[in-house]
């Protein structure tokens, strides 16, 4: 089985990336700021594969993506 695609929420993305990019061999594919607080990175790696990094700096957001998804 081989993983093609997947997302991780992480806590500090210049270290995720150092590590992703410098350990694991991925390049960084593009960075997306949409809203003040949150930042993702796409990754590419070998072949197919890509990894989604997501950092959420809740101190900048009244709500984060993923409370939205829970609320009513």
């Amino acid at each position: 089985m081989k993983i093609k695609y997947t997302t991780m929420i992480v806590k500090d993305m210049n270290e995720s990336v150092e590590f992703y990019r410098d350990i694991m061999g991925f390049e960084v594919d593009s960075q997306h700021n949409p809203f003040p607080g949150l930042t993702i990175t796409l990754m590419k790696g070998e072949g197919e594969t890509m990894i989604e990094l997501i950092e959420i700096q809740k101190r900048n957001l009244a709500y984060t993506p993923l409370d939205l998804m829970w609320k009513t």
